[in-house]
């Protein structure tokens, strides 16, 4: 009888372009959702197209995503601008089609892995797999969020690397020009995978942890074993590995640093994390779309073993299903279950180890999560070659997995395609969320419900303040949005009662965030606040900032925006004083000093004007200035 693998060829190709076309289908009404958070500063805020190539470089090379930036990824925003449009939809287009690529990809490195050990059905299964992860409803919040086209792009090149590895790896004619070649390129996409998101680099250690399980001197593949037979490979592979290494301790130096503005310590991280990524496992296998979302940050901490008593439980299960794994890496089946799960654990080291980021983001599972697909296929597989006559009910299971896990992601996507359901269901799925809280503010003040935002923005508040996983909002800026929603909502009425309230109960001096008062002054100056009273909050503002000896560099953004908020009063002598405190804590932010240009020009100070262009001029000379400063700069210099 004839093998299923030959038999179905053709029925596999067409199940594989039905599957791209039902994909494409169930994220086609997510075009038409919003830019949402962090799209705002990463991707609504880049202009570039009335400026040109020099302002599009600045922007691609000035990118601070990162710790190496991600040029790459700003790279593809800027070009879409430039050649398209900057409008949601054909962002969000842009993301789906990506989302189909790396489908592709998937199916190859699933496809090359199975076909590589010989294992029968693997276009089907890897079909099967593949689609089950390109449906999967864990990825709604990845794909249809404009900024994580980062993670994607990350992925599509990673996995270009591990295809073109896996290509080589399973050829049996190695000349050594074409290894050479394989080496090249593979270099230059990890280059690109690492400078669209930094975690690209992790594919580069799951590519050793595949060539040391597999081309080991006690497997089949003695013969071609890398480690013994190619030096040179090994010496380039593991001198890339402690070059990884090395960056790793630079980059961890600087970001254990940071925990002093997270609420918890390394060790609360950790744990918490054990608990994460199983949260992560069974969202992906059996998800729970009720708790999905773009916001997590009400989650639990874990403050030790003992609390919650999850955690010691998470703890113990990662430590027994790892021994488990290396006990059953003895034989070939469990090897390739051992690598699916040192898979999952590494493409996880950057973010949800000891580096104090958020502590949940579905994003992060869109390339771990092929290890768990890659999994089940492993295990169909050999299940199928042991025993053949289950072969079709279990990929009927699949099929009927899939549908389940479409009609899953069908959901999510249509409330991804409207802000107003997107913020309510946010809301419902984490009532202790502050930032869904925040979102729910925005949405009731956007339909002038001010009295409902003002309630929303007081739980926003509550939340912040009780919450394990984030800094604690302060008093002032909780009045700050308050404040915004009243901007938003156009009621000056409601506004002075906030500067009341303000005035009559005196809170800390600072903010934790200048987002506030920048979206205020934005709002200001794009005239949808009439009658606010500007001058009211100038004078609040004013007792607290410009009594201020001296400043620290976290609070420079917000006296460049109080300064900017004075501009727009056309108050140039308390602008100026705002700037002349930050300059005399940095006299060299060149920003500031374009700023305060404008303002002693303005307030007929030639003398310093003259200083303040010779600095700048200076600056310029030595390449510090971006083209749009140097632009700004020729309007004084050239007068």
């Amino acid at each position: 009888m004839m093998p299923l693998e030959k038999r179905w060829n053709w029925q596999v190709a067409l199940l594989w372009i039905m599957t791209l076309a039902i994909t494409t289908w169930l994220y086609a009404p997510g075009v038409h959702g919003p830019f949402l958070f962090d799209d705002l500063s990463s991707v609504v805020s880049i202009r570039v197209i009335d400026t040109g190539l020099p302002a599009a470089l600045d922007a691609i090379m000035g990118d601070r995503s990162g710790a190496l930036g991600r040029p790459v990824s700003i790279a593809s925003f800027v070009a879409q601008e430039l050649f398209l449009d900057d409008t949601s939809t054909t962002a969000k287009s842009l993301n789906i089609v990506l989302h189909l690529v790396n489908g592709c990809l998937v199916f190859g490195l699933i496809y090359q892995l199975l076909t590589g050990f010989k294992l029968p059905n693997s276009a089907l299964i890897s079909a099967l797999t593949a689609g089950a992860w390109m449906v999967s409803p864990l990825y709604v919040s990845t794909v249809l969020y404009v900024v994580q086209r980062m993670a994607m792009l990350s992925t599509f090149f990673a996995l270009l690397v591990v295809n073109l590895y896996l290509f080589w790896r399973f050829r049996s004619d190695k000349s050594p020009p074409a290894n050479w070649v394989c080496i090249l390129v593979g270099v230059m996409l990890l280059a690109l995978a690492t400078l669209s998101k930094e975690n690209g680099i992790l594919i580069l250690p799951i590519i050793m942890v595949f060539e040391a399980l597999f081309f080991s001197a006690t497997y089949r593949f003695k013969a071609a074993s890398l480690f013994e037979h190619r030096p040179g490979w090994f010496l380039l592979l593991a001198g890339a590995a402690l070059a990884s290494l090395a960056g790793a301790g630079v980059l961890a130096n600087h970001f254990l640093s940071s925990y002093q503005y997270h609420p918890f310590s390394l060790t609360e991280r950790v744990l918490t994390e054990a608990r994460v990524l199983w949260d992560y496992v069974a969202q992906l296998l059996k998800p729970e779309v009720q708790r999905m979302g773009i916001y997590h940050d009400d989650i639990v901490l874990s403050k030790s073993l003992w609390e919650p008593i999850s955690t010691v439980w998470a703890v113990f299960c990662w430590i027994g299903i790892f021994a488990a794994g290396l006990i059953a890496s003895k034989k070939r089946q469990g090897r390739l279950l051992f690598f699916c799960l040192c898979f999952f654990l590494i493409g996880h080291i950057a973010e949800s180890s000891i580096f104090p980021l958020e502590l949940y983001f579905e994003h992060r599972n869109y390339l771990p999560g092929i290890a768990l697909f890659l999994a089940i296929a492993v295990i169909v597989s050999y299940a199928s070659l042991r025993w053949p006559e289950i072969a079709k009910p279990l990929f009927a299971w699949i099929t009927v997995c899939n549908i389940f896990l479409l009609s899953q992601a069908s959901s999510q996507v249509q409330i991804w395609s409207s802000e107003p359901l997107l913020r309510l269901n946010s809301v419902i799925a984490h009532p202790n969320s502050p930032r869904a809280n925040i979102d729910m503010a925005s949405q009731m003040s956007a339909v002038g419900e001010i009295d409902a935002a003002i309630e929303y923005s007081r739980l926003a508040h509550l939340a912040s303040v009780n919450s394990e996983a984030r800094v604690s909002e302060n008093t002032f800026d909780h009045q700050m949005r308050d404040l915004a929603l009243t901007c938003y909502a156009q009621d000056p009425v409601a506004a002075r009662k906030v500067l009341d309230r303000a005035n009559n109960d005196p809170a800390e001096t600072g903010f934790t965030t200048v987002r506030n008062l920048r979206l205020i002054v934005g709002l200001l100056e794009a005239g949808q606040c009439p009658d606010f009273p500007a001058d009211e909050l100038s004078q609040v503002l004013a007792e607290k900032y410009l009594s201020k000896a001296s400043m620290t560099s976290e609070m420079r953004d917000t006296y460049v925006v109080l300064a900017t908020f004075e501009n727009f009063r056309h108050s140039y002598e308390r602008a100026y004083s705002y700037l002349s405190i930050l300059l005399a804590s940095n006299p060299r932010d060149i920003g500031a000093q374009l700023m305060q240009l404008h303002f002693a020009t303005a307030l007929e100070k030639p003398e310093e004007a003259n200083d303040l262009m010779s600095r700048l001029e200076t600056s310029r000379a030595q390449g510090l200035l971006t083209v749009a400063q140097q632009q700004i700069l020729s309007l004084y210099t050239e007068n």
